[in-house]
């Protein structure tokens, strides 16, 4: 068992707290992605972060709490950029926003910290794990993520659909995320350069038969609502 400290931390000529706090975070994202929270140790992530072993406990209390704020930055970040990317495509005024539009707007936000990029690995990787053994809090996930993403994409779908019924929309959205999820699961699983010039894994080629199969999955949504008040 691990000895709990909480005496200040020595740095080891960070230049200063932040800057500790901050590569002790980095350096648990990796470790947590790539072993889980169980499969790493305090002195891993300090040795990893070049700080000592009390900076876990001085900064987050503990592995556990590490853990949670990992996650809690990750998801804010997700959040925050789907959300934003949404609100931008709806407030273009010089337009009407067709649902293309709004789709590959949110494809594209959904896809782009999750590849491409070495911490986009490591966050796909970490809920992933999340996924199959969970240890943030009941709720987080939904509360950070899932829930305020979907209530902006419901009010954009009002919008650009209004005819579109909230279950069928909120079906929808399941849908389309499963589908990008897949995508990005895929794009960080194959490095051989030969296998990704297939068109299963063309990047841009996936976003645009997402968002042209969404669309129509939505158009025949509504076209049924229409045909069903007419009878």
């Amino acid at each position: 068992m691990e000895k709990s400290e909480n005496i200040s931390p020595d740095t080891r000529g960070c230049e200063s707290g932040d800057d500790a706090r901050e590569r002790t975070l980095m350096a648990a994202e990796k470790l947590f992605a790539e072993k889980g929270l169980d499969g790493v140790s305090i002195r891993q992530i300090t040795s990893a972060a070049n700080c000592n072993v009390a900076a876990v406990n001085y900064y987050f209390g503990g592995k556990q709490k590490l853990y949670i704020e990992v996650c809690r930055q990750r998801l804010d970040l997700l959040r925050e950029l789907r959300i934003s990317r949404i609100r931008q495509v709806m407030a273009a005024g010089n337009h009407k926003v067709t649902l293309e539009e709004l789709l590959t707007a949110f494809a594209e936000a959904f896809m782009e910290p999750l590849i491409g990029q070495e911490y986009g690995c490591h966050t796909l990787k970490l809920f992933i794990r999340e996924m199959i053994d969970k240890n943030l809090p009941e709720g987080m996930l939904f509360e950070l993520l899932i829930g305020p993403i979907i209530e902006e994409l419901l009010k954009a779908l009002k919008v650009v659909c209004p005819e579109l019924s909230k279950q069928d929309a909120l079906l929808s959205i399941q849908s389309l995320a499963a589908q990008l999820a897949r995508v990005a699961t895929i794009q960080n699983l194959v490095s051989d350069e030969k296998i990704k010039k297939s068109p299963l894994f063309d990047l841009e080629l996936n976003l645009k038969h997402i968002v042209k199969f969404s669309a129509a999955g939505i158009r025949a949504y509504t076209k049924n609502a229409n045909e069903n008040e007419d009878q």
